[in-house]
């Protein structure tokens, strides 16, 4: 499956991450600097869900989860048989971490994940490689950002979408922002990534 259609995919299942986390160590912490969606920036009534780094990469709650595959082995032995599908810059992560939290004055939904990298580099290409594939999608308004890129649409539902997509250092931040009502949704948008991360992430070049 292409990453952009697995990130799209993602948006559909995106309300049973909660569900999905309860399988894994749920316990918050401070997150990595990609953690962006930080108390103060958050509304009054805005309840964090989630906190916690994703353990197992191979499971299927995040936008860049390696999924495994399988081959023949020239060895026969079921352990040679699987391997990592590294599809492209963005999956060469080291660590991930998520954040989810639930507005009810809005009824919108952020998630935030941070992916690890060796470098700044690697995760610039990552956020190269993330914004390329999301240009794909159909009737998308790209929000130009100092630090970093933005990208509006409908989801599969009738449903209000915003995902930036912008890095600090090592880290690729990914905030996804998701409601019902484009007024609610980009207001929310507005206060806790527009203003916030033209001052946190990355500058990026006007062509990316």
């Amino acid at each position: 499956m292409k990453t952009s259609s697995k990130l799209f995919a993602f948006l559909a299942i995106a309300t049973v991450l909660i569900t999905i986390g309860t399988r894994q160590s749920n316990h918050a912490s401070a997150g990595p600097v990609g953690i962006v969606l930080h108390q103060d920036l958050l509304p009054p009534d805005a309840q964090v869900t989630l906190d916690k780094r994703i353990d197992d990469d191979n499971e299927p709650s995040h936008p860049l989860y390696r999924e495994p595959v399988t081959g023949r082995a020239e060895t026969g032995s079921a352990a040679a048989e699987k391997s990592v599908a590294l599809k492209g810059p963005q999956h060469n992560y080291l660590t991930a971490h998520v954040k989810q939290v639930f507005v009810p004055s809005s009824k919108s939904m952020l998630i935030n994940f941070a992916y690890e990298y060796a470098d700044p580099a690697q995760a610039q290409l990552a956020a190269q490689a993330l914004r390329k594939d999301i240009r794909g999608r159909p009737r998308v308004r790209v929000v130009n950002l100092k630090g970093g890129r933005a990208y509006q649409f409908k989801g599969d539902e009738g449903d209000d979408v915003f995902w930036f997509i912008g890095t600090t250092g090592n880290s690729l931040s990914l905030v996804l922002v998701n409601g019902l009502g484009a007024d609610n949704v980009s207001a929310l948008f507005d206060i806790t990534v527009r203003d916030t991360l033209d001052k946190l992430a990355d500058p990026v070049s006007e062509t990316e």
